[in-house]
C-alpha cells in the first residue's frame, strides 16, 4: 500500500523559506513570494527558477538575509547565473545534508 505524500500548503509557504521541495527540476528552493529559485542538477549544480509543478515537502531554514533572491525581470536577464552567492548556499546545505540528520 502505497502511502500519499503530504506537502505544504501554499498559504503555508513563507517568503524567503528555504525548502525541500518535490519537483522535476529543483532539490531545494527559496520561495521568493512568486516563484521559487533553487538548486538543480542537470550536467553541474546550477541556479534554477520555476514558478510550476514545484511543491514543498518542507521547510528547512530561511534564507541568509544578506542573500539576493532576484527579481524574475532580473534573472531573466541573465542575473540567474551571477548570483554565486546564492548558488554557494545551496552547494553548503547540500554538504551539510550529508554531515547531519538535519534533513531527516
Amino acid at each position: 500500500m502505497m502511502t500519499e505524500r503530504k506537502f505544504l500548503e501554499p498559504s503555508e509557504l513563507v517568503t524567503r523559506g528555504v525548502y525541500e521541495v518535490f519537483s522535476r527540476n529543483l532539490i531545494w528552493a527559496v520561495w521568493s513570494g512568486d516563484d521559487w529559485l533553487g538548486l538543480r542538477h542537470k550536467f553541474e549544480w546550477r541556479l534554477d527558477s520555476s514558478e510550476f509543478d514545484v511543491k514543498a515537502i518542507r521547510f528547512i531554514e530561511m534564507l541568509p538575509p544578506h542573500l539576493g533572491i532576484w527579481t524574475y525581470q532580473q534573472r531573466a536577464n541573465g542575473g540567474l547565473s551571477e548570483n554565486k552567492e546564492l548558488l554557494h548556499y545551496f552547494l553548503e546545505l547540500k554538504d551539510r545534508e550529508k554531515e547531519t540528520d538535519f534533513f531527516v
